[in-house]
């Protein structure tokens, strides 16, 4: 089955309730025909940019529905043969299906359970290890900062001696 659309210009000669009528035997047509009718509006009075016929203005309505070409065809068809139908535009409408490509996650390799345990003594490390690792750290920023600090001083210095 194929999605279509058809876009059809009802005579302005007609009132919106007989427009509406219409709209609904079509819909009653695709359906006979084996159809899936999926929607159908009415937009009401639209004036035309060239005249048709001896109009300038047509009701505009719009079907959606789901058919196989042949069954599309006799609809149009019988479209055609309405006499209170002033133009159809049909058109196909392609369904664009998304792909997902579905990717399996890596999985690493297990290492053995022997040489798990034979890692956890190597790579242990002690809280002791890691306070004298941070008390390296801060003392490098500490000294650091002192001259800093000093340079700071001597310069509020200068300039209080120089005003």
């Amino acid at each position: 089955m194929r999605n279509y659309e058809h876009t059809i210009l009802f005579s302005p000669l007609l009132t919106e309730e007989e427009v509406q009528g219409k709209l609904g035997k079509i819909g009653s047509q695709i359906q006979e025909q084996g159809g899936i009718l999926e929607r159908q509006n009415m937009l009401g009075k639209r004036r035309l940019g060239e005249a048709i016929g001896k109009h300038q203005e047509a009701y505009l309505g719009i079907v959606n529905f789901f058919a196989n070409p042949d069954q599309q065809e006799q609809v149009n068809k019988a479209l055609r043969e309405e006499e209170a139908i002033i133009r159809i535009l049909p058109l196909t409408k392609r369904v664009y299906k998304q792909t997902v490509k579905q990717t399996k996650p890596a999985r690493a390799k297990e290492p053995e359970a022997s040489s798990l345990e034979e890692g956890k003594d190597e790579n242990k490390v002690t809280i002791q290890e890691i306070d004298k690792k941070l008390e390296e750290i801060f003392r490098e920023d500490e000294a650091k900062l002192i001259p800093l600090e000093i340079q700071t001083v001597r310069s509020l210095f200068q300039r209080a001696l120089s005003v």
